[in-house]
């Protein structure tokens, strides 16, 4: 029995160990949390509800209840030591404070969608690029994606820092059936369009057995049940989906559906006009209506 099933124990919260973090309801006693979203670490104590947001600024759940005898271990310095070297070093992803706001319209997508992703421009690091802080389940800034404004002009990407594993972008909250896409672009211009349930995985070479879960876990437990793959309709993209599909269908509690062949001949989720996309959400909605009556 570890320290943090100890308490809950103690306070009657019901648990779910995952291997991982420990799952409980959310304690913020304004969300009906229906299903557990509440995450804890089972050493340090941190916890956050990815639904509702409730945990941020509090040390740990150690320190919610007052509980003083389990916060005062050594191992448990030792990790808030870390967590507090860890949030240092994340200091470093902040938005420069030279950087301006990307506010104009940019390969047929809105100046307003870009805004919403906290996308800007920065000419010491970033000369001629449009830049996205890419964040992870709780907020926090990942890494930095910048596109070539000119695409003729290599390299058309590029990260900082390089050695992160990316997430699936962004996370999407009351969303049973998630579209998800390659790129960045091919999810600003879905939503951009009117498609709010879409995000992206920057190339399914970044998915294998060891994280599949981890990388599907915050979807998970929102209440994602089906998962719409849609990446390049030709051979190498159907042959991505059906290797994606199958990770999915083996490691995680989510539904995988193939669906590259609702695009438009020759074009990509980037390429689409907004009848286009209309007529592809109408689509997706018939292939998880099919899929389910399956």
């Amino acid at each position: 029995m570890s320290r943090i099933t100890e308490l809950l124990d103690l306070k009657g919260i019901e648990y779910r160990d995952t291997g991982g973090d420990i799952l409980i309801r959310c304690l913020n006693p304004d969300h009906e949390d229906a299903h557990p979203s509440l995450r804890v670490d089972p050493d340090s104590g941190v916890f956050h509800c990815l639904s509702c947001g409730f945990g941020r600024g509090i040390p740990s759940i150690f320190h919610y209840f007052n509980e003083e005898q389990y916060r005062t271990s050594p191992r448990l310095l030792r990790v808030r030591r870390m967590i507090s070297d860890l949030r240092t070093e994340g200091r470093s992803l902040e938005i420069p404070e030279s950087a301006m706001i990307f506010d104009q319209d940019f390969r047929g997508i809105k100046a307003e969608t870009f805004k919403k992703y906290f996308a800007f421009q920065q000419t010491e690091d970033w000369e001629g690029r449009v830049v996205f802080p890419i964040t992870d389940a709780v907020g926090r800034n990942l890494f930095f994606l910048g596109r070539n404004m000119d695409s003729s002009a290599p390299p058309k990407y590029m990260i900082r820092p390089k050695k992160v594993s990316p997430p699936i972008f962004p996370v999407r909250y009351n969303t049973p059936a998630l579209i998800l896409v390659e790129g960045i672009f091919d999810m600003l211009n879905l939503e951009d369009k009117g498609c709010h349930n879409v995000s992206c995985c920057f190339g399914t070479h970044q998915f294998s057995l060891d994280n599949i879960a981890d990388k599907f876990m915050p979807f998970q437990i929102a209440g994602t049940t089906h998962v719409v793959i849609i990446l390049d309709n030709d051979k190498s993209g159907n042959e991505a989906a059906k290797k994606l599909a199958k990770l999915i269908r083996d490691k995680t509690r989510i539904i995988p559906i193939i669906g590259n062949f609702l695009l438009p001949e020759d074009k990509d989720p980037g390429d689409l006009d907004a009848e286009e996309v209309d007529q592809l959400i109408r689509n997706v909605e018939i292939l998880i209506a099919e899929h389910v009556k399956i």
